[in-house]
């Protein structure tokens, strides 16, 4: 074992150790301040953990059911990007690849074309007319054979978690091959004369918008209530959106792409037309050792790809990290449950002084209610995080700036620029969490995990959840808004404290 990595556990064992605090006057002044703050928001006692520490020796400075579960949510995407970091390295990079087999002459590929997946999570229109580009290059105008599409890099899989509403943006289909998110913009319009609804998609990126002619869209021949206000379904025929009757005269949604690979390569196929190629309709294949290559494109590095997951807090791109990085040297895994597990597994060995008990990773992702979390697990999983600066990985600068600026400006106006708060939040029905980064009043660098769970509410609304409604549940919202305010109050206080 490494001097760094016996440094590194000598450090996290004191979040584990019965320590008096700094200065306990202080200490029960800011709790009761921090009790007041949960009260003024209507939070029973049990509903909010958290746990503040000092990130120079890993004292703990404050902390308040640092040992119950909560919903990390998409906070869980923390320990899943550390994980993907060493594992398969900063400096990894997702590639896209066009092979054939077969001959070029006179600008015809006499034989088969493959568009291969190599789990791009941010793969987008302008990649695709990248590797098109470079297939003109090659000489190549028309292909004289079959295209296919090559997802056997990874699971194939219709949705992130079918127990979440299927027809919600967050909750697309996932393969090796991705596009601009697996989302597309759904747009319809109703003839003011015979009131016939006109409707199409299009998968849109930064600079450009194409028409996915691969997804049917139909009208349900009856309402189902306005919860519904269209639904997805995949038939022989591919990818459907059936939309309510009830729709309003005009409007436009976010919605997930279940076939992705399909829905890449339709798109693929469509560019490369515009760009005067002729591509035969693509179809699901594995491409031969040996196939000749005619077109790359690399993502960018993974330590920058981090930094957009963790600031975006983008599901699939997540959940990509997370199976490449549980298959990297090891067998391949056949579900995001599987993944999960294999990222918990490496906490523990990774910091085997740590309590893990209760610690229960769902996916890669933190698309589940099932996960759970405890602030001290929280905090140990930043303290180790913050640890590799000293092999060059600065974590902190990888977590985004708090959305409410506004508030941290005035903060910093009044006490001093120097205050800095970086982090990561989760945000699932009745469960909020935030954790990161803090760089206090008192010159300190700080360590915080905060959980906000109505474990109650959440069971309630998973047991009677209809997937194909996509509104909130009553109350959510108003219970969303308190938690945030008390998120923003609170880091404020740890701010001003330390």
């Amino acid at each position: 074992m490494s001097k760094l990595r016996h440094l590194c556990l000598a450090l996290i064992v004191l979040l584990w150790l019965p320590q008096p605090p700094a200065a306990a006057g202080d200490t029960a002044s800011i709790k009761a301040k921090a009790d007041a703050l949960v009260a003024a928001q209507g939070f029973p006692t049990a509903q909010v953990g958290y746990l503040v520490f000092d990130l120079s020796d890993g004292n703990i400075l404050l902390e308040q059911n640092a040992d119950r579960a909560y919903i990390p949510a998409s906070l869980q995407k923390v320990p899943t990007m550390l994980y993907g970091l060493e594992r398969l390295g900063p400096w990894h990079r997702f590639s896209t690849r066009l092979l054939a087999q077969g001959k070029i002459t006179n600008g015809k590929l006499v034989g088969d074309l493959y568009l291969k997946g190599g789990g791009d999570p941010f793969l987008a229109n302008e990649d695709l007319l990248e590797l098109i580009g470079q297939l003109n290059a090659n000489g190549v105008r028309e292909v004289v054979g079959r295209f296919f599409y090559d997802e056997s890099a990874l699971p194939s899989l219709t949705e992130l978690n079918p127990t979440q509403p299927r027809a919600v943006s967050y909750n697309p289909g996932l393969s090796a091959l991705n596009l601009n998110f697996n989302v597309l913009e759904l747009a319809w319009a109703r003839d003011p004369k015979t009131g016939a609804l006109a409707a199409g998609a299009v998968s849109r990126s930064e600079a450009t918008e194409v028409t996915a002619d691969s997804v049917a869209i139909a009208m349900l021949p009856t309402s189902r209530g306005k919860a519904v206000p269209y639904l997805p379904s995949i038939g022989p025929e591919g990818e459907s959106w059936f939309l309510s009757p009830e729709l309003s005269k005009k409007g436009q949604a976010r919605v997930p792409v279940k076939l992705a690979a399909l829905n890449a390569a339709q798109i693929f196929r469509k560019l490369a037309l515009m760009q005067g190629i002729s591509l035969p309709v693509p179809q699901a294949g594995i491409a031969p050792p040996g196939s000749r290559p005619l077109g790359e494109h690399e993502s960018v590095p993974l330590v920058e790809a981090v930094k957009l997951i963790l600031r975006y807090s983008n599901n699939l791109s997540a959940e990509i990290v997370a199976l490449l990085a549980s298959m990297h040297g090891q067998a391949p895994v056949s579900s995001l449950q599987e993944s999960g597990q294999r990222i918990a597994a490496w906490l523990r060995q990774r910091v085997p002084q740590g309590d893990w008990q209760g610690l229960l990773l769902a996916n890669g992702s933190g698309l589940s209610s099932l996960s759970r979390m405890t602030a001290r697990q929280m905090a140990t999983i930043l303290f180790y995080g913050y640890s590799l600066h000293r092999q060059g990985l600065d974590v902190p600068s990888l977590m985004a700036k708090p959305r409410w600026r506004k508030t941290l400006g005035k903060l910093q106006k009044k006490h001093g620029k120097h205050l800095t708060v970086r982090g990561k939040s989760g945000t699932i029905y009745f469960s909020r969490a935030y954790a990161g980064y803090l760089d206090t009043k008192g010159g300190r660098k700080v360590g915080f995990a905060l959980f906000i769970s109505d474990l109650n509410q959440r069971q309630v609304y998973d047991q009677t959840l209809n997937i194909d409604q996509v509104v909130a549940p009553a109350g959510a919202a108003g219970w969303m808004k308190r938690a945030k305010k008390l998120e923003r109050e609170m880091v404020s206080l740890w701010l001003l404290s330390f």
